[in-house]
């Protein structure tokens, strides 16, 4: 409960710093980083509670991800600095289909566990259809 409370404060101070210089845009940020520090502070909590837990293994996956994302968000940035506005709806569909192949290659390149996971389940629900 108390991480909860500090992750909302957090995210609270942020959205009124953010806000005013980036808009919409300083309240996802917000949202995000608030999000990010509730990990680390679970994860940690976690690792107190289960000393077997493999912590550093856990980190590395995070980091991975977190990499991952960075490196889409500025994909997405570079593209949306590139794209000439035709139709606000069609330039969004581009935007999400050039993140999510950027994500979805960043984290098969980086050998994320949790993708590999992810493709195993699809496969078996397309198997399962087909």
């Amino acid at each position: 409960m108390v991480n909860g409370i500090i992750v909302v404060g957090i995210k609270i101070f942020l959205n009124l710093i953010l806000v005013r210089y980036l808009a919409a845009g300083g309240l996802a940020l917000a949202t995000s980083v608030s999000g990010w520090v509730g990990i680390v502070f679970l994860l940690r909590k976690l690792g107190r509670k289960i000393p077997s837990l493999k912590s550093r293994k856990i980190w590395v996956e995070v980091n991975k991800v977190l990499f991952s994302s960075l490196i889409m968000g500025f994909v997405v940035w570079v593209v949306k600095q590139r794209v000439v506005t035709v139709n606000l709806y069609f330039n969004f569909c581009i935007y999400v289909f050039v993140g999510t192949l950027v994500y979805f290659l960043m984290l098969k390149l980086l050998n994320v566990e949790g993708y590999r996971l992810f493709t195993d389940v699809i496969q078996r629900k397309i198997k399962t259809i087909i």
